[in-house]
C-alpha cells in the first residue's frame, strides 16, 4: 500500500477513538444481507471469532451470488485492447483487497477457512466479483472464491524492500519462489492472474537503476508465464515509480490514493496514456475512516469508483474489505480503511461501493446524449454493407458520407437501420481536389450572387439577414 498524497493519510502513532459510530453502518448491510450475529466487545475482533458471530445470507433485494456480477467465468479472462474479456463478454472487475492478517496456526496470512467463507459470501452478496490478495492463496481459499463466483488476483510476495539485485543468489531464489507459487495455482477456475510485485520502493529503484529493475521484473514475468501461459500477469506500480517501462505486462496496474476528484481524474488520464492499448486496473484505492469519518469515507469511495470506470478503467480494487489488517505479522491498529470494521460490522462505505459497483460501468437510468455516427468510406462497397448491418441494432442517428468511388452505387446500398438514417451524398474535399485539374494560377473568385449566406452577416456595425457576401467587400 502506498499513500501518494501526504497529510491526512499518513501513518501516526495516535489511536484516537475506535468505538464512535461503529454501528452506524449496520442498516446499510441489513438492506442487502440478513445477519445473524452476537455482538462481542471490540477487543475480540480476530478472524477466529468471525464465523461464530456472523452468518451471511442474501436478503430480499440483494444481488444473488451467481448473478451478473458474480457469474462464474466459463473461460479464463484475457486482455483485449483496453478491457478484459471472459467467455466472449467484457469483464469489469469490481474488487476489494483482502489481508494480510496475523498468521494462523498453519502460518497462513489469509485467515481461517470458516471466516474466509463468511467474508467471500458477504462480498458476493454486495456485487463484488474479484478479490486481491497479497500472499499466494492456498487451494482451499481459491475453492471458496470459486464457489462464491469471485476471481482472485494473487499476489506473490518477495523481499522487494531490500537491495535484492546485489545478491545473485537472492535474485535466483526470488525467481524460484515465483515459479513455485504460480505452479501451485495454475489453471484454477477462480484465478484471475498474478501480481509478481507490488510497489518496489523508489530508493531501491534509484540504487539499482531503472533498467536493471525493469529487466528483473521481466524475468519474473517470463517465469510466471512459463508456469501458467494463459494467466494474466501484472506488476502493481505506484506514482513514485510511474516511469517504469514495462510494455510486456498483460495488464497495467497502479495503486492510487488521491482525495480530490479533479486531481484523481487528471492522474487517471495520465495513467491511461502510460497504459497505451492495454487494460488499466486501479489495484488499490481507498480512504481512512478514522481520520475522515465514516460518511466521508463512503462519499469518497463512491466518486472514486465511479470516476475510475468513467475514465475507462477495466476494474478497481478497494482497499480493503475489513479494517483488520497486519503487516509483518503485527496487526495495524492506526488505520481504518475497511468497508467493514474489525468485527465485520458493515460501515456506510460498503453500501456506497455496492451501489457504485451495481451501476458499472455507467448508470443504467442515466440520460444519454444523441450521437451521430459518420461512416466514411472510399471504394468500400464490399464492406459497407456489413458495417451498416452492425449499426442496424443501434438507436443512434447514422450518416454515411461517401467520397468519390469507382464502386457502383448499387453494390454499397443497404436498407437503412430502424433508427433515423440520413444520407450525406457529397464528395469529400480531397476527392474534389483530385478530380479538379491543377492550374498554376489561382482560381477565379466566385461571383457575389453565388455566395449568398443563409444567416446574418455583419456590415460595419449593422447585421442584415440574408445579405449577399458582396456587401461585405469594399
Amino acid at each position: 500500500m502506498h499513500l501518494a498524497e501526504g497529510g491526512n493519510q499518513t501513518r501516526t502513532s495516535g489511536r484516537g477513538t475506535r468505538g464512535g459510530g461503529r454501528r452506524s453502518g449496520q442498516h446499510d448491510l441489513a438492506e442487502r444481507t440478513e445477519l445473524t450475529a452476537v455482538r462481542v466487545p471490540a477487543e475480540e475482533s480476530g478472524q477466529a471469532a468471525v464465523a461464530d458471530r456472523m452468518t451471511v445470507r442474501p436478503a430480499i433485494g440483494a444481488r444473488p451470488a451467481g448473478g451478473r456480477a458474480q457469474a462464474r467465468v466459463a473461460a479464463r479472462p484475457e486482455a483485449r485492447g483496453k478491457f478484459l474479456w471472459a467467455g466472449g463478454e467484457k469483464l469489469y472487475l469490481r474488487g476489494v483487497t483482502y489481508g494480510t492478517f496475523v498468521p494462523g496456526a498453519a502460518g497462513e496470512q489469509l485467515g481461517e477457512p470458516a471466516a474466509v467463507a463468511a467474508d467471500v459470501a458477504a462480498m458476493a452478496a454486495h456485487g463484488i466479483n474479484a478479490v486481491r490478495t497479497y500472499t499466494v492463496p492456498p487451494a482451499w481459499f481459491l475453492d471458496l472464491a470459486a464457489e462464491a463466483g469471485l476471481l482472485v488476483l494473487a499476489g506473490v510476495p518477495w523481499e522487494q524492500h531490500v537491495t535484492f539485485l546485489d545478491d545473485r543468489a537472492r535474485a535466483r531464489s526470488i525467481e524460484a519462489r515465483v515459479r513455485s507459487a504460480v505452479a501451485g495455482c495454475a489453471g484454477h477456475p477462480a484465478l484471475l492472474g498474478y501480481a509478481i510485485g507490488n510497489e518496489i520502493p523508489a530508493p531501491i529503484v534509484r540504487w539499482h537503476g531503472r533498467r536493471p529493475v525493469e529487466r528483473f521484473v521481466r524475468r519474473l514475468y517470463e517465469a510466471a508465464k512459463d508456469e501458467d501461459p494463459d494467466a494474466l500477469v501484472t506488476y502493481v506500480n505506484y506514482p513514485s515509480t510511474e516511469y517504469f517501462q514495462l510494455p510486456f505486462l498483460d495488464v497495467v496496474a497502479f495503486n492510487v490514493y488521491l482525495e480530490a476528484p479533479a486531481r484523481f481524474a487528471a492522474y487517471l488520464a495520465r495513467l491511461q496514456t502510460i497504459a497505451g492499448d492495454r487494460p488499466l486496473l486501479l489495484a488499490e484505492l481507498g480512504l481512512d475512516s478514522r481520520r475522515h469519518g465514516l460518511e466521508g469515507q463512503a462519499a469518497s469511495l463512491d466518486w472514486q469508483v465511479r470516476s475510475a470506470f468513467a475514465g475507462g478503467c477495466a476494474g478497481t480494487f478497494v482497499f480493503a474489505w475489513t479494517d483488520e489488517w497486519a503487516r509483518g505479522g503485527v496487526e495495524v491498529l492506526e488505520w481504518d480503511f475497511g468497508l467493514t470494521d474489525r468485527g465485520r460490522w458493515p460501515k456506510p462505505a460498503l453500501a456506497a461501493v455496492a451501489e457504485a459497483y451495481a451501476e458499472v460501468p455507467f448508470r443504467a437510468d442515466g440520460s444519454w446524449p444523441r450521437v451521430t455516427v459518420a461512416v466514411c468510406t472510399h471504394n468500400g462497397g464490399a464492406t459497407l454493407g456489413r458495417c451498416l448491418d452492425g449499426l442496424r441494432a443501434l438507436t443512434t442517428r447514422t450518416t454515411r458520407c461517401s467520397s468519390s468511388t469507382t464502386d457502383r452505387p448499387t453494390t454499397a446500398r443497404r436498407s437503412p437501420p430502424r433508427s433515423a438514417f440520413g444520407w450525406c451524398a457529397r464528395e469529400t474535399a480531397a476527392s474534389a481536389r483530385r478530380a479538379t485539374p491543377r492550374s498554376s494560377s489561382r482560381p477565379a473568385r466566385s461571383s457575389p450572387t453565388s455566395m449568398t449566406t443563409p444567416g446574418p452577416t455583419r456590415t460595419g456595425s449593422r447585421t442584415s439577414p440574408g445579405r449577399s457576401a458582396a456587401a461585405r467587400t469594399p
